[in-house]
């Protein structure tokens, strides 16, 4: 049957349980309604288990619902209007396989669409606007509908909302001037295609959403906010474009929102900016990329992962640390190896030369081929290597054509594991007679002064007093391009004063050469001072100093050499400036046979163990799992970071050494469960610039021969629980540092302290709870001093009574948060200092007068 309204009203009374047009029961089917305008009745037109039917161009305006459709299937609604109705405009209530077309839903109380329970069903060209108080369309437990080239705006929540709602497909919608775009709860496979998401406070929102929703070509032309609500196991999954299969695949912790703006999107060039509400990190996942290709992720401009794609294209996950605006640089390797510091072991006619060159590449290095012209006129290429790592030696040996005279040619072809290859230059040399030397150093202590000069040592010393061998004096530090070769000589000093076995220093001293030399009982085997640049150390052996080789300048290289048993550090870096970082160690071993490496760019290390370890000028880095494992004889070496931020240092065991960890202007550093035991000194933040806003936690600092913490230049540094189980010792090298120490973990309970001049103290933790707090402190630096106290996390709008040596010295209130106001206590011996939280007044002995006589 058809009933065709013919554009006349239906007019209600706004009573309960009324109906404009009302069709139930399976046997009322195949059906039409055209052409009906219907107001004001509780439901407008209400289609209850009946099938098959048709709603044509048909308005229901200010009812309750606007058009109702329960446990119905089949039906369509083409070309209606259901405006301003107090709850829903158009409402499917376990409704499966219905159609609707063309539809306009706006200002509706509630929702503009409603779909609950409802499967299978299909929205194509329609409008939902304006709701007064919830979504455009909401879907509730739907599986497996269809929306097409729909369009939600203006509504007062979202345009798009799925509540445990799965496998449904959005394809071409429109979602702007929404609370959210598009919100996905509890829902799982629903995939959105193409149309435009935009210009919403949130654009997308996710909460458990879990990881296989996915969204593709959503107009993301600019910024765009997600929101990662409520819970952290919700993956934003998108793909740029609507040919190709990249996808990019986002996680956050709970309540934050990420801004992207994507700038690029290829299979080997992937870049955009995030931005979060609240700093956290995020982990991204990329697939689609070129398989089994490298590639190398920047995060604002540093390189911070080398990653290589599986024979899918999948790229392992990597984290960045949001804080404020990041450029994520996702990059195929296309950049071949670099090469520098070529150099030959000797020239000598007839002899096995070792021919040089260094390799350095931004993913990792793979193999290098030999190519050499041994004074026949004709390069061949005779040997290779393999090689590994970022940078690394290739070193040829070969036995050098027998005539004194003839030029020899040699060069290097490399790869990286990219299978990117370069070739270096052509380099030369010409064949000499058996000795190089033309000045011999026949006794010691000896001046060098002349530039451009081969200087051979003839003689072994025992027992010099004094420094050995210098470069320059003390009117004139300018030699250059000269050589020191020890030919295995020994130097060695008498064990006293601040002497050098060789001394080089300033700017001007560079371009030399330090090689075959070993050196012992100095107090600095090797010092390159006050801005040495560009000298090589090689094939030495320093032991048996204080320390081994000081390098305190930029661009100098120490290599294949062996530098242990020295009592304070093998090796020391003088790092005054971020250009002190740019030194190469390469090679080196240090006490008990561990190698000593330097890093001067973000690296990740694991499970590896080191003499002494150098990170300079390397934020971003990873380093998990490392032992730092000096001289068994001495306290020597450590673990130490200059100028190195946003870094993360996870379970480091750095004992029985000089240092455990020393920072220096290194800021925004997570340390996590160190192990920093027995040194010379435990950990330290220190000189330079400002040490801040690290955080250690969990783990041991414990048992220093020094201090257990220094503490300089020192501010917003927070220690948790690092293992205060009996006395510690702090050092302040200020006045204006503070050591901010929690002892729990499960509560933010902070004592602060800072003191009014350089001290030490000793400090013993008797009682950590909100309502007592009790520890020891003892000055044990033998200066007066007065120190000042903060406690935050103690229990709100709480008296407090503070005392000293049992005295009581303070009655303090807690603000809201729990915070006490500072308080001072001047140390001189040692303190007991005791914050307990007042007891209420207590009442015993009640007795009552006798009673007045009445009158």
């Amino acid at each position: 049957s058809t009933l065709d309204c013919l554009g006349f009203n239906i007019d209600g009374n706004d009573a309960s349980s009324t109906y404009g047009i009302y069709l139930t029961g399976s046997n009322t089917k195949n059906n039409t309604i055209k052409n009906c305008i219907i107001t004001d009745f509780n439901y407008g037109i209400y289609l209850n288990q009946t099938n098959n039917n048709q709603i044509i161009n048909s308005t229901s305006n200010s009812n309750s619902y606007g058009i109702y459709l329960s446990s119905s299937s089949n039906n369509s609604i083409i070309n209606s209007t259901s405006n301003s109705n107090t709850y829903f405009g158009i409402y499917l209530s376990s409704s499966s396989n219905n159609t609707l077309i063309n539809n306009t839903a706006t200002y509706a109380g509630l929702e503009n669409f409603y779909i609950l329970s409802s499967n299978f069903n299909t929205f194509i060209n329609n409008i939902a606007a304006y709701s007064v108080d919830d979504q455009g369309f909401a879907v509730q437990s739907s599986n497996n509908n269809t929306f097409i080239n729909n369009k939600a705006y203006g509504n007062d929540q979202g345009g798009f909302w799925f509540y445990l709602s799965s496998e449904n497909v959005l394809q071409n919608n429109t979602a702007y001037d929404n609370i959210f775009g598009i919100m996905l709860r509890s829902s799982s496979k629903n995939n959105i295609t193409g149309g435009s998401i935009s210009s919403n406070y949130y654009d997308y929102i996710l909460q458990d959403a879990g990881s296989s929703n996915y969204f593709k070509n959503t107009n993301f032309v600019s910024s765009r906010k997600i929101y990662f609500y409520s819970t952290s196991n919700s993956y934003f999954n998108y793909n740029n474009n609507t040919v190709g299969n990249i996808w990019l695949m986002t996680n956050a912790p709970a309540d934050r929102i990420i801004t992207r703006k994507l700038l690029n999107w290829s299979q080997s060039f992937m870049k955009w900016n995030d931005s979060i509400s609240s700093a956290a990190t995020a982990r991204y996942n990329l697939t689609g990329l070129n398989p089994n290709k490298y590639y190398l992720v920047y995060n604002n401009s540093v390189l911070t992962y080398t990653l290589q794609a599986d024979s899918s294209g999948n790229l392992p996950s990597f984290t960045i640390y949001l804080s404020s605006e990041h450029e994520i640089k996702v990059e195929e390797d296309t950049t071949p190896p670099q090469y520098s510091l070529n150099s030959t072991n000797s020239t000598i006619a007839g002899t096995a030369v070792s021919h040089n060159l260094f390799w350095q590449d931004n993913a990792g290095l793979s193999y290098a081929i030999f190519s050499f012209d041994n004074c026949t006129g004709s390069l061949q290429n005779i040997t290779g290597m393999s090689l590994s790592g970022a940078s690394a030696w290739s070193n040829f040996t070969v036995v050098i054509n027998s005539t004194v005279g003839c030029t020899i040619r040699w060069k290097v072809y490399a790869n990286d594991t990219s299978n990117n290859w370069n070739e270096s230059e052509i380099f030369y040399l010409t064949t000499t007679s058996a000795t190089p030397c033309q000045v011999y150093i026949n006794s010691l202590p000896y001046n060098i002064t002349q530039n451009n000069t081969y200087y051979c040592l003839n003689t072994s010393s025992t027992n010099l007093a004094g420094t050995a061998i210098q470069f320059g004096n003390s009117s004139s530090w300018t030699i250059q391009n000269s050589t020191l070769d020890c030919q295995g000589f020994n130097i060695d000093g008498d064990d006293s004063g601040t002497d050098y076995g060789v001394y080089l220093r300033d700017s001007e001293t560079k371009n030399n050469t330090i090689k075959n030399c070993n050196i012992t009982d100095f107090y600095y085997g090797v010092n390159l001072y006050n801005n040495a640049i560009n000298n090589l150390i090689t094939n030495i052996t320093a032991s048996s100093n204080s320390v081994g080789v000081y390098l305190y300048g930029y661009n100098n290289i120490l290599a294949n050499s062996t530098l242990s048993e020295n009592s304070i550090d093998d090796l020391s870096i003088g790092f005054f400036a971020i250009t002190n970082c740019n030194n190469i160690i390469e090679n080196v071993t240090g006490s008990n046979n561990h190698p000593i490496k330097l890093f001067n760019s973000s690296v990740t290390l694991a499970n590896e163990v080191f003499s002494s370890l150098f990170l300079c000028n390397a934020s971003y880095s990873n380093v998990t799992n490392v032992t730092i494992e000096g001289s068994t004889n001495y306290k020597n070496n450590g673990f130490f970071v200059y100028g190195t931020d946003y870094s993360n240092f996870t379970s480091i065991n750095s004992s029985f050494n000089d240092y455990g960890l020393d920072l220096v202007t290194s800021n925004n550093n997570i340390i996590i469960n160190p192990i920093i035991n027995s040194n010379s000194y435990g950990i330290r933040f220190c000189c330079g610039g400002s040490n801040d806003n690290n955080s250690i936690i969990g783990g041991s600092i414990s048992n220093s021969v020094g201090p257990d913490y220094n503490i300089h230049r020192s501010v917003n540094n927070n220690f948790t629980n690092t293992n205060f189980t009996a006395a510690r010792k702090i050092s302040f090298a200020d006045s204006t540092s503070w050591f901010n120490y929690n002892n729990r973990t499960d509560i933010e309970l902070w004592l602060k302290t800072n003191v009014s001049a350089a001290a030490t103290i000793t400090r013993k933790l008797i009682s950590w709870a909100q309502s007592l707090i009790q520890w020891n402190d003892t000055n044990s630096s033998g200066t007066e001093i007065t120190a000042r106290y903060n406690l935050t996390g103690l229990n709100p709008n709480k008296y407090y009574l503070v005392y000293n040596n049992s005295v009581l010295t303070y009655t303090l209130q807690t603000d809201s948060y729990g915070n006490l106001p500072s308080f001072t206590i001047y140390l001189s011996g040692e303190k007991e200092i005791k914050v307990k939280q007042e007891e209420a007044p207590q009442w015993s002995n009640n007795k009552t007068s006798p009673s007045s006589p009445t009158i």
